[in-house]
């Protein structure tokens, strides 16, 4: 559950009430829905409780990062760090937190924003080459 600081700087009212109606659960655990929605059958070991906590954090200033995702205990034997490239800038969608979109609009968004940006460095590839 989000802080009221965390609240108030996600700067959206519509989010704000939503977070508001929400039940309290204030805890440092798995969140219930997480049970529920595995039918009360997973059986968590400590690491991957401690992962889920982190990766679920509200305020993603808090939230775990890629890279502390890929070091973390619970999927070391998966991690090669020779084999896991990294991004240099950030992706940022603009889209309007006031505005409550389905699941699908927010996916759509997002793959056509990887699509925008894979056909402009295509282009600046093309163009290079036929400079040379």
């Amino acid at each position: 559950m989000p802080s009221a600081e965390d609240v108030a700087g996600i700067n959206s009212q519509f989010a704000a009430t939503m977070l508001e109606s929400l039940p309290q659960n204030r805890g440092k655990s798995v969140p219930k829905w997480f049970q529920d929605f595995s039918g009360g059958q997973v059986q968590l070991t400590p690491d991957a409780e401690d992962m889920i906590i982190k990766l679920l954090s509200f305020n993603p200033l808090n939230r775990m990062t890629v890279e502390e995702a890929l070091e973390h205990p619970y999927v070391s034997q998966f991690h090669d760090e020779s084999d896991e490239p990294r991004c240099t800038r950030s992706l940022k969608l603009k889209i309007d937190d006031n505005k409550r979109l389905q699941t699908k609009d927010y996916r759509d968004m997002l793959y056509d924003e990887v699509n925008r940006k894979k056909r402009a460095k295509q282009a600046k590839k093309e163009a290079r080459r036929k400079g040379a």
